[in-house]
């Protein structure tokens, strides 16, 4: 495969790429930051096009340069900043996935994978285990948008055989994870990981299906090359809620001496109270998450104090 990741340079695309890498696959980067430090290590196999899913014959011209066969697209405004800027939020999440999808068609291309998010279903009642049929009633701007572009590819995979695959992602959490997003599981990790105390003011009575980033990488690249699926949808997660005080004392199983505050409460911008049901990307996709929190937190704090063995 000959895979284009918008949003290549992001937390998420820096992982994807490497995945893409391991398994034997080419990857090109296409971000409006001209950036390879998610990926530095791999920097001289993946090229960088700077550019932005609102310029439709930069895709285009793309697209037929490197002769992509797949696009995983993961470029988008974030919650809060689709909020704020609902306008430009329709632009970027909206008219970006259009043009994605057009490129694709006019330049043949087999599959896009779309990441979309369990923002589309809105509010759920709390312990209901969700899978893909459960209603979806976004009360974001972001899950609107992502709510529409799963629509959209839809479409063109019935009006044009265009393969679409749309992965429905709850939290991700990793090394080289953005402040910019939701922040509380880098706070109660990566500070004690580097001897620094922790601090969530609020939030620790709410749960969430955290899946950690490597296992998100393997979910995309699986469903890249699983373009024949029955379904065009997949919940993508741990099936396995988790509160932030669950997360801090996975943290204190590695490192005892951790210093972690977390406030009382629940996190409004999260509505989804159940945990995800998995067995359709596990029965189509292959999908199986190698990381239970623990796991998980324990790779994140690893890759942290490796990261800062090898800059000092």
């Amino acid at each position: 495969m000959r895979v284009l990741v918008t949003g290549g340079t992001g937390f998420i695309g820096g992982s994807v790429l490497r995945e893409l890498l391991r398994q034997g696959n080419e990857a090109v980067a296409f971000d409006v930051l001209a950036n390879s430090e998610t990926f530095s290590e791999i920097a001289d196999k993946v090229p960088i096009i700077k550019g932005s899913v609102q310029e439709a014959n930069v895709l285009l011209e793309t697209i037929k340069k490197h002769s992509i066969t797949h696009v995983v697209h993961m470029a988008s405004l974030l919650t809060t900043a689709s909020q704020n800027k609902p306008f430009e939020a329709l632009n970027i999440n909206v008219i970006g996935t259009a043009n994605i999808l057009e490129a694709s068609r006019i330049m043949d291309v087999v599959q896009i994978v779309y990441m979309s998010s369990t923002a589309v279903y809105g509010y759920t009642k709390e312990g209901e285990i969700i899978d893909e049929e459960y209603a979806k009633n976004p009360v974001t701007v972001y899950g609107a948008t992502k709510l529409f572009c799963e629509h959209m590819g839809s479409n063109y995979y019935s009006n044009y055989g265009l393969g679409f695959t749309a992965l429905r992602f709850p939290i991700v959490y990793g090394p080289g994870q953005s402040s910019r997003g939701f922040s509380s599981f880098k706070e109660i990790i990566e500070k004690p990981a580097l001897g620094l105390p922790a601090k969530v003011p609020s939030g620790g009575d709410q749960k969430y299906d955290g899946v950690y980033v490597k296992d998100v990488a393997k979910a995309i690249v699986a469903a890249c090359a699983s373009h024949k699926t029955e379904h065009r949808t997949f919940n993508i997660g741990t099936g396995v809620l988790s509160s932030l005080r669950d997360v801090g004392e996975a943290v204190r199983k590695t490192i005892p001496s951790a210093r972690i505050e977390i406030g009382s409460g629940f996190d409004v911008a999260e509505p989804v109270k159940g945990p995800l049901n998995i067995e359709r990307a596990k029965n189509e996709l292959g999908f199986i998450s190698k990381f239970d929190l623990q796991a998980g937190v324990n790779d994140y704090i690893r890759t942290v104090r490796m990261s800062r063995s090898d800059a000092s």
